[in-house]
């Protein structure tokens, strides 16, 4: 499905595209993951952060943007327990304390 999500953006932004593919080429779907998450911590958008970086395996900085989407009452916080990105999550202690709090336990 790389292809197709490539060429779709392809068809907003060419150069972005390209650089994409350069990435995703040279360094893999982790490094554009990470990437990914920067840009939405950037942008405020915590939960989408939380999920590019749990599926990298950085738990710490998944929970911290988790916790953060917590404190900002963000709505999409309803789902977390049941979406698959956040698995690698679901055995740690941070995660289930989140959870309990956010009356999903």
């Amino acid at each position: 499905m790389f292809r197709e999500a490539v060429a779709l953006r392809q068809a907003v932004s060419p150069q972005q595209s390209q650089a994409i593919e350069r990435q995703f080429r040279k360094q893999g779907f982790a490094s554009l993951l990470r990437d990914n998450a920067e840009e939405f911590k950037k942008d405020g958008a915590l939960v989408e952060a939380a999920r590019c970086y749990a599926q990298v395996v950085q738990k710490d900085e998944a929970i911290a943007m988790l916790e953060g989407c917590f404190q900002h009452r963000c709505s999409s916080m309803v789902t977390v327990k049941a979406e698959p990105d956040f698995d690698v999550l679901r055995s740690d202690a941070r995660f289930q304390s989140l959870a309990h709090r956010i009356g999903l336990q």
